[in-house]
């Protein structure tokens, strides 16, 4: 029973990953191949099978099956590879390189290869450092300056704790010491230490004390998680973050879309491209709808010689008759 279930998710799996075992086994080897100084994990006939076989293979995966727990997704990984190698060796056993079917297959991976490198490279042209510049500063001057300040604190349970430690404090007592020593807090092992915040960044009535307090001033103040003795530490105007490398990649995946689609589009136009089917579907819908308009316009015209033969007055036949 726990080798079908075994079996059964391995062929699901190799159901999920598809394409990109294929490509995988295609990678111009017989079996997979293991780099110097890597953990063996499995041995057949077929060759070995390392601990990086396993990782790069993870790399393949949706984020679905990441979630789940390396004791499981392990060895389901490593019996595909194990099965992989040794459908490999049969496969170079029978010589199926030399195959029109192998042929065929290969060419189908060589041009979705070929499509995800160029869409890469034209993502790239299509995205310049002027214009992840431009975007950069347009970004920034639209945005208004914020305050932050840096402050520590000391949470206790009632006010009275509160007020005693603040009346220390301003005897000059030991911030730091009075935190690891009396806060409830998570900050207090490191002093009461909050580090830089905005006022958004904190519950209202803790920020209103933080940023009504001068530098180097002690507040206090009660929130739902209990008394708060501040000590703002100094305050800035929230620094832009740099044009790094990480800001430049996000600003990149913001532009690349749209940017790819324009520059496609050029590349489209410059194809002299010719829709065929879309020219004969059009011109199909055409005449169906002159056909249409034909057809009504005869109708109406039928109704209308309908009408004007007008019918014997009445007075008229009497007249007639008479005589």
């Amino acid at each position: 029973m726990f080798i079908k279930s075994k079996l059964l998710s391995t062929t699901i799996l190799s159901a999920v990953l598809g394409g990109a075992l294929l490509l995988s086994s295609c990678n111009g080897s017989d079996t997979p191949q293991e780099p110097d100084n890597t953990k063996v994990l499995a041995t057949s006939d077929a060759g070995k099978i390392t601990q990086k076989n396993v990782d790069d293979l993870k790399k393949m995966l949706p984020p679905q099956y990441l979630a789940m727990p390396d004791s499981r997704l392990t060895p389901m990984l490593l019996e595909e590879l194990i099965t992989e190698s040794i459908l490999d060796k049969e496969g170079n056993k029978r010589k199926l390189k030399d195959s029109a079917e192998y042929k065929k297959e290969v060419a189908k991976i060589e041009k979705q290869a070929l499509r995800k490198i160029v869409i890469e490279k034209l993502s790239k042209e299509a995205v310049t450092d002027e214009a992840i510049k431009s975007a950069y500063d347009k970004m920034h001057a639209s945005t208004k300056p914020v305050l932050e300040v840096r402050a520590r604190h000391i949470l206790v349970k009632t006010k009275k704790q509160a007020s005693s430690i603040l009346a220390q404090l301003k005897k000059g007592g030991d911030f730091a010491k009075l935190a690891m020593k009396n806060s409830t807090g998570p900050t207090g092992k490191t002093g009461g230490e909050l580090g830089w915040f905005s006022k958004e960044k904190m519950v209202p009535e803790f920020s209103a004390v933080a940023f009504k307090l001068k530098d180097k001033e002690f507040g206090l103040a009660k929130t739902s998680f209990g008394w708060h003795v501040i000590q703002r530490e100094e305050h800035r105007i929230q620094p832009v973050p740099p044009l790094d490398d990480k800001m430049k990649a996000s600003i990149r995946s913001q532009l690349a879309p749209q940017a790819l689609q324009a520059l496609v589009k050029k590349l489209r136009d410059a194809s002299h491209v010719k829709n065929i089917y879309e020219e004969e579907l059009v011109a199909k819908e055409k005449k169906a709808q002159d056909d249409a308009d034909a057809k009504a316009k005869t109708t109406d015209t039928s109704s209308s010689d309908s009408s004007n033969k007008q019918e014997p007055k009445t007075g008229d036949t009497k007249t007639k008759t008479s005589k």
